[in-house]
């Protein structure tokens, strides 16, 4: 009885959160199971069709069924009536003025579910800005529980930016059944077309890393922190000697948000040989809160824009803009760019070695230079590149949850909440002699908050797109307010529905 209270509670405890939303989307093949008050498809060429009479909708293999108005790419009224679509055709389902279903129970238990709620409510309504959301995030098994350990595609906020993400998962431990837990803790419609391991045969006493250079993976050794980590602010070695969370991290400037900063890092090897810089980073809120603001900008046109962005439509916003500068931390040694890091994600910590090249014996300074306030470094260190290693790449033998799973396994849908888990038989591969990474691809839709339709600001997403160095160091004093308390707001927003499920 108590373990039915508690999944009840638990699984009620989303509701409130549906009231405090705009606009979600969801699956195509899931349309005609939407409750709302009106549903929009977006198609391909533009043009988009609103359906009020929800109960009108039927999907019927290949095509959608439906009674409702069709506008014209340039949303000029051009009929009414009954329509057949082919599903093909459909680049985004919106949904506005959903409600959740309630049986009679779920209505007697709405109380203690927006009880369960007040956390995640408070935090987002006060600073909407800073609720928790990014891409699925992956815990693996480890002391008797679940640890966080990779977060996938953070960068693909659409389906035709999906990408492939590979993540270091440093505590994994082999067994014959290797379990991989991925969750939706955030306000999104989140997409995974694969989820695979990657095994890397590594010697004794090495590790394997992943380098910037996509694909290759260094098996290094003799890892030794540096005798130096000189920040713009003082000494801060103690910082990052070893993996430990506690983290060099600056504050962005408030002027402009693509001020530079340099890190200084000062190896010294007792032996000549080739050598390597080991990273541990992950980001600030900086891109989250930008990513953000634009969506509120948008205000009601918000799932307008998201087509433009599918279509193609709006190429140099997505890559000719300056904040596409964020996204690299530059690794400079001897006046020469060696490394570039890319890797996009707030949540979990990245990991990664850049060749160095052939180095004498005695001490070397290495520059770090990115964005201020953008990196946090957690973990530095030289080592000794022993060689590189190939992937072995293995599928899930089997996967189960409470997200959308696919007769064949992919694509697996994830709504806020949701959680599924990857079983995989590595029988015969031996504990210590592989390391373990997760290569992951898929996209996400973020949902729409309705605080933010206020904010709507044609203007503003203009000076994004025609100047935006300019609209940086605009927003620049907006963000330097926040972004102190934007961190406690981020990591206290999350979305756990169904926490402990699995």
């Amino acid at each position: 009885m108590r373990r039915l209270l508690i999944l009840l509670v638990a699984f009620l405890s989303c509701f409130p959160a549906y009231h405090s939303l705009r606009r979600k989307f969801v699956d195509v093949d899931r349309v005609d199971e939407v409750v709302a008050r009106t549903v929009k498809l977006h198609m391909w060429d533009g043009s988009a069709y609103v359906i009020e009479d929800v109960r009108s909708i039927k999907v019927m293999g290949d095509s959608i069924a439906f009674k409702g108005k069709y506008y014209s790419p340039d949303r000029f009224s051009v009929g009414e009536g009954r329509y057949v679509v082919p599903k093909g055709d459909v680049a985004l389902v919106e949904v506005n003025g959903f409600e959740p279903t309630l049986s009679p129970i779920g209505s007697l238990m709405l109380v203690v579910g927006a009880a369960v709620w007040v956390g995640f409510s408070m935090y987002c309504t006060s600073n909407p800005k800073a609720c928790y959301g990014s891409c699925p995030v992956y815990y693996v098994r480890s002391g008797g529980g679940w640890r966080l350990e990779a977060e996938g595609f953070s960068s693909s906020v659409i389906k035709s930016l999906a990408r492939t993400d590979v993540d270091m998962l440093p505590h994994a431990r082999l067994s014959d059944t290797f379990l991989l837990l991925a969750k939706n803790e955030a306000l999104e419609t989140q997409y995974i077309l694969r989820a695979d391991l990657l095994l890397l045969p590594k010697g004794e006493g090495e590790r394997v890393y992943p380098s910037p250079d996509e694909g290759r993976f260094l098996r290094v050794r003799g890892e030794v922190p540096p005798v130096a980590f000189i920040t713009p602010t003082g000494d801060g070695l103690a910082k990052v000697r070893g993996r430990d969370g506690l983290e060099y991290r600056s504050w962005s400037d408030g002027r402009d948000l693509v001020r530079a900063e340099t890190l200084r890092v000062r190896l010294r090897f007792a032996k000549g040989g080739r050598k390597a810089l080991v990273l541990t980073y992950r980001q600030a809120l900086l891109t989250t809160f930008l990513f953000y603001q634009a969506m509120a900008y948008t205000g009601r046109r918000y799932a307008e824009y998201l087509v433009k962005l599918e279509r193609g439509k709006m190429e140099r916003f997505l890559k000719d803009t300056l904040l596409q500068r964020f996204r690299t931390l530059y690794v400079v040694m001897d006046g020469r760019v060696v490394g570039e890091v890319k890797e996009m994600g707030p949540i979990a910590h990245n990991h990664t070695a850049i060749d160095l090249g052939y180095l004498g014996p005695g001490e070397y300074e290495v520059l770090l230079i990115g964005t201020r306030g953008f990196w946090k470094i957690d973990y530095v260190a030289g080592a000794d590149i022993v060689g590189e290693s190939d992937p072995i790449e293995v599928p899930p033998e089997r996967i189960v949850g409470s997200g959308i799973i696919s007769p064949n396994g992919f694509p697996v849908v994830l709504l806020p909440g949701d959680s599924v888990l990857f079983s995989f038989n590595l029988k015969g591969y031996g504990e210590g002699r592989y390391e373990v990474f997760l290569s992951s691809r898929g996209y996400y839709y973020e949902w729409q908050r309705k605080e933010w339709e206020d904010e709507e600001d044609p203007a503003m997403l203009a000076l994004l797109y025609a100047s935006p160095r300019a609209y940086l160091r605009l927003i620049a004093p907006r963000y330097k307010r926040v972004e102190r308390k934007m961190e406690e707001g981020f990591w206290r927003s999350k979305y756990n529905r169904r926490e402990g499920a699995l």
